[in-house]
């Protein structure tokens, strides 16, 4: 269950309206707006030996479990380009809470699990040994061609991203914008069923740490 929407400036009507994307000419009133981010850099350093497939699935949960590196800060860009937005939603894991709090420090964001990255790790029974980037792209190649679905299969992350879409259409629908701070491979999956409903954006969503993408309402072209 989503934990009730607070912050000391409550959403009403927003001053700064976003650019057109794509060339659409903005609509009056102003067109509904989701803002999907990347979270920042984690804290926790990348092995530099070579693992196991059990190895990476522990690794995978002390990621999880990990928050943002303390070098790891918002471009003021990005700052001057959200500080306005004051629904925030995030996953329940501490990077991207953490991301959501060198945004607006004295915000209290919208958390649920529903909006967690999508778990892919291989299962845990070969002894090869690889770089850790190694088994993370494949268990993505893996994972995306659902030959793997040892903690969640892509079908199932997929309905998921459904349901995350639903409630963050929900809240744009309430207060006009919404930033969601999130992870690269869920954003991803938000961000095709956001334009699969008609909203405008771009076909690729910005998998940078820190990185962002805005989508438009159908009713803004």
């Amino acid at each position: 269950m989503l934990r009730p929407f607070s912050r000391e400036a409550q959403p009403s009507a927003i001053g700064n309206q976003t650019a057109p994307l794509n060339g659409c000419r903005l609509a009056q009133p102003m067109p509904l707006q989701i803002q999907i981010m990347r979270h920042g850099r984690s804290a926790l350093e990348f092995p530099t030996n070579w693992i196991t497939p059990a190895e990476f699935r522990e690794w995978i949960g002390i990621y999880n479990r990990t928050g943002i590196a303390d070098d790891s800060r918002p471009p003021e860009k990005l700052i001057a380009r959200v500080g306005d937005i004051a629904t925030i939603v995030c996953s329940d894991y501490p990077r991207s809470i953490e991301s959501a709090a060198q945004l607006f420090p004295n915000a209290r964001p919208i958390i649920s699990p529903l909006f967690r990255e999508v778990g892919r790790p291989l299962p845990a029974r070969s002894g090869i040994r690889l770089p850790l980037q190694i088994w993370d792209r494949l268990s993505v190649l893996l994972w995306k061609l659902n030959l793997i679905a040892s903690d969640e299969s892509i079908h199932t992350a997929r309905q998921r991203a459904q349901s995350a879409t639903r409630q963050l259409v929900d809240l744009a629908e309430q207060f006009s914008r919404v930033l969601f701070v999130g992870h690269g491979m869920l954003n991803a999956l938000v961000g095709r069923e956001l334009r699969r409903q008609g909203w405008h954006g771009s076909r690729q969503v910005n998998d940078d740490y820190w990185g962002i993408t805005s989508f438009l309402s159908p009713s803004s072209c």
